[in-house]
């Protein structure tokens, strides 16, 4: 585009420069010189294209990645090769042939893909999106918050999702907010990483909550990506253990006052948690700083109640049991035996410890089952993180929430299935913006440690709700919510999307 601009400049200086001697009373000669005929462009740019695996998330974003670069470069362009991560094709061995067939670009699509992708070249650039954490995968260490820039041969698009709009749709969801429980997989870093941030955003607007870890058997667990074969063996081996080996460093700094302020400002989400392979220490679930207050306060409600029962004149272990029939037959002896001298104090002490010794008084790891329905009792809502590992066990901890009356907010649509409420990202659309990353890459040989790695901003998130669960919940939803099987079934991934053209490109 350039070089024709330049050309028809030129050619119009000449011109206009003989139309100047005519005026002057010289001659000229009347021959013209003709424009030279544009070479044209028979560059084709190889772009390797590696997935974690092989289903309709990541194939939709392929589907965004390789329509940007046909709109922005032209299909004559391109040629593509793709292949997926499974038991025949790892990723090192499809990096391996793509690097041996000199391509110009590879597309990483998710963990795993990018892991392998990053190690296999230094040089050949990379771009990558189905990434909730850019610095953890590629082990990027910093003082700071993070620029977002990589530093090497990497960019992308992040699947990440903004806090601030997730502690909204916690809010929304949630008519009587008064604690977040926030489940895990042991091992699973994507979690702890979205989990620790949100806890910032639940600090700033004065709401406890509460991390609880599952650990699952090594054939159990199941880890949407694995961030290299030798890291698997990592995670398979603290996956046995209750605590994983595990460092976040807390570095995200928290901005606004403390107390119930739901004014929800951004306080850095791209800050790092680094050392999440650190072997040296060992991250155990936390807890909000106001946890201990809370619990005190909702189970002296709980002792208030209790007291009253017992002043009844016929009430027996019978009564205790049909008025709270969760307690254990231990406890509703100790109560028929000390009612006389109970105090309220007394009681809610009793109870507070009975809470914190429930999942610990066992020989055995606590089951799924066990960890659940004790949150349940705890907390008023549950979380779970964009691409949690949780997704094999969600529909049974989904349904112990919500006969619980429990809450439950998902950070993706997988999950989404099953909760209350949860965020629709369109893959396609994550994709595209990473085509489009990969143009300026392959045509105007930018460097990829030069281009920040691409957050969504609020307007790509559909808030989306399960009718049936909030029919159990008796709830309704504004205009600004959309139900989720209506919207999934109608959606046409990239209808939202704005293409470009090989002009605008230009």
């Amino acid at each position: 585009m350039k070089n024709r601009l330049t050309r028809f400049l030129s050619f119009g200086l000449i011109a206009g420069m003989a139309l100047g001697s005519v005026s002057c009373g010289k001659t000229s000669s009347k021959a013209e010189t003709p424009e030279p005929e544009e070479e044209s462009d028979s560059t084709v740019y190889q772009v390797g294209i590696i997935s974690s695996e092989d289903n309709t998330y990541y194939n939709t974003m392929q589907a965004g990645f390789v329509d940007a670069l046909k709109d922005t470069i032209g299909e004559e362009h391109l040629e593509f090769s793709s292949a997926y991560i499974d038991e025949e094709h790892n990723g090192e061995s499809i990096c391996k042939d793509y690097l041996s067939k000199n391509v110009n670009l590879i597309y990483a699509n998710g963990r795993s893909a990018l892991t392998s992708a990053s190690i296999a070249t230094m040089e050949t650039p990379i771009v990558a999106t189905g990434i909730h954490d850019f610095q953890t995968t590629l082990h990027i260490i910093s003082d700071g918050a993070w620029d977002r820039h990589t530093g090497r041969n990497v960019t992308g698009i992040t699947a990440f999702p903004a806090m601030a709009e997730q502690l909204s749709l916690l809010i929304e969801a949630t008519p009587q907010l008064n604690a977040v429980g926030l489940l895990y997989i042991a091992g699973d870093t994507d979690a702890i990483y979205q989990n620790e941030l949100l806890e910032r955003y639940l600090n700033q607007a004065g709401i406890p909550w509460k991390e609880y870890e599952v650990t699952l058997d090594s054939n159990e667990a199941s880890t949407d990506e694995e961030a290299s074969s030798e890291e698997e063996e990592v995670v398979e081996e603290t996956e046995v253990k209750h605590d994983s080996v595990i460092t976040p460093m807390d570095i995200v700094k928290a901005s606004g006052k403390e107390g119930a302020n739901t004014n929800i400002t951004s306080i850095g989400q791209t800050s790092i948690i680094s050392g999440l392979l650190s072997h040296d220490s060992v991250r155990t679930p936390r807890v909000s700083t106001r946890w201990n207050a809370y619990r005190e306060s909702s189970l002296r409600t709980v002792a208030k109640s209790i007291l009253s029962v017992l002043s009844k004149e016929d009430c027996d272990e019978e009564t205790l049991t049909e008025a709270f029939p969760d307690y254990s037959e231990d406890l509703i002896t100790y109560l028929m035996e000390n009612r006389e001298e109970l105090t309220e104090d007394d009681l809610t002490a009793k109870l507070v410890s009975e809470s914190s010794s429930y999942l610990t008084s066992e020989d055995e790891a606590p089951t799924i089952t066990e960890i659940v329905t004790q949150a349940a009792t705890e907390c008023s809502v549950f979380y779970f993180s964009a691409g949690s590992s949780l997704v094999k066990d969600i529909e049974e901890i989904t349904t112990i929430a919500h006969e619980n009356g429990v809450s439950t907010v998902a950070g993706d649509n997988e999950i989404g299935a099953y909760t209350l409420v949860d965020f629709y990202y369109d893959p396609y659309d994550m994709g595209y913006r990473a085509g489009k990353q990969a143009q300026r890459i392959l045509v105007n040989g930018e460097d990829p440690a030069d281009i920040k790695v691409g957050l969504p901003t609020d307007s790509d998130y559909v808030k989306l709700y399960n009718a049936s669960v909030a029919e159990l919940f008796q709830m309704n939803f504004p205009k600004s919510f959309s139900e989720f099987h209506e919207y999934l079934e109608t959606y046409v991934p990239g209808s939202n999307t704005r293409r470009a053209t090989t002009a605008e490109a230009e």
